[in-house]
């Protein structure tokens, strides 16, 4: 049986963000799938890297769980910039993102992210988010949030602020908690809605920032009551759901087919979501080849396949093909309709390691899109 537990090779990290994620092991009887088990537990930290397997200690009678490690990332960066055509032959647009988190304050574990987006056409998003591990000395993790989308194209502005408690247990995490929305626009659609969210995700890939096997799922939903401010809309209830498949396939020994699949939906009760309330697809994100947020849904099925050629730890060169099937509710003459509609993307990208970190860049076509109508985008992700 595992009596007692050693981390050895820290110099930032505090021992005891360590111990508290181990402590489950104390008493547990040594097996073959014991080390498995603790590297699981450690690899989510995503902070520490394993200087050596962990490794069973004999003194006498005592075995202790002994667990030797090194100082990993404690910041992330990710920035892009794209050029975008119009599509009307006036010209183009510039846009960009800047996200930047900070994953071991202090050698606590506490992590904080602050994201910035200029999505074009007066677009902008930002988000600032806050997460505490081990809330209160308990295996729980607390986490907060706020985020604006400003949509001056389409005459609102949306705030969202978010407050939930989470549990990993090895590959799965779940969380719960309240979220509030906040909706600026005109008369008739300016309001507020407050309620519930919960998600769920399991990450079983092989290596997490340029994975050859393994899948990743994962779940998000949330119910809300939402009041107009204004006007008689009333009250209605709000209820969103979003699922994610991912899926790599290895077929040689460098090269892999990433399958990547997602379906979202917004109900709005017996009405019709308003502008505020609906997806916004389209870009580098979610529908490559076409111009950022442009296409509303209610509901939208997403696949895009990747044949990858790996190059390196983080490195690839990859052909993808999106495909989106949106469905769009409106009301005209009294009557609720459903506008279908589908898109396909396709283009070719790559990954470079530098000293400066990950090089990325991505080409994307529309269908019918001309070569001069490609939309492109370069960016750079480092780890300090």
């Amino acid at each position: 049986h595992v009596d007692s537990i050693a981390v050895r090779g820290l110099t930032v990290t505090k021992d005891r963000v360590i111990l508290r994620e181990l402590k489950h092991f104390l008493g547990r009887p040594v097996t073959p799938g014991l080390i498995d088990e603790v590297r699981a537990s450690l690899d989510r930290l995503g902070f520490v890297r394993f200087a050596a397997d962990p490794a069973i200690e004999y003194s006498g009678r005592v075995s202790s769980l002994v667990v030797r490690l090194s100082e990993g990332s404690r910041g992330f960066f990710d920035g892009a910039v794209g050029y975008q055509p119009s599509g009307t032959g006036s010209g183009g647009e510039i846009v960009g993102k800047a996200d930047l988190s900070a994953l071991n304050l202090f050698g606590t574990g506490r992590s904080a992210r602050l994201r910035w987006e200029n999505l074009g056409r007066d677009t902008e998003d930002m988000e600032f988010r806050w997460e505490e591990p081990w809330a209160f000395n308990l295996p729980v993790d607390l986490s907060g949030s706020f985020a604006q989308e400003r949509r001056d194209a389409h005459g609102f502005t949306r705030t969202l602020l978010s407050a939930a408690g989470g549990r990993g247990i090895g590959r799965l995490h779940a969380r719960a908690g309240i979220r509030h929305e906040r909706i600026s626009a005109d008369s008739l659609t300016s309001s507020g809605a407050t309620g519930v969210e919960a998600g769920a995700s399991w990450n079983a890939l092989n290596y997490p920032s340029n994975p050859r096997s393994g899948q990743r799922y994962a779940v998000e939903w949330s119910v809300l009551r939402k009041s107009y401010r204004f006007g008689s809309g009333g009250k209605t209830s709000l209820t969103r759901a979003e699922l994610f498949l991912d899926q790599y396939i290895p077929t040689f020994s460098t090269q892999t087919v990433a399958v990547l699949l997602s379906y979202r939906r917004v109900d709005a009760g017996k009405g019709i979501p308003d502008p505020a309330d609906r997806f916004w697809l389209g870009g580098a994100s979610s529908l490559r080849g076409y111009r950022e947020k442009i296409f509303p849904a209610d509901r939208a099925f997403l696949a895009s396949l990747e044949y990858r050629y790996l190059t390196g730890e983080v490195s690839r060169v990859f052909l993808f093909t999106d495909i989106g099937r949106l469905w769009n509710s409106e009301r005209t003459g009294g009557r609720n309709s459903t506008n279908v509609l589908t898109r396909i993307g396709y283009g070719f990208g790559l990954r470079l390691q530098s000293r400066a970190g990950t090089l990325g860049f991505d080409y994307g076509l529309g269908k019918g899109d001309p070569p001069g109508e490609g939309k492109l985008h370069v960016r750079l992700t480092a780890e300090f």
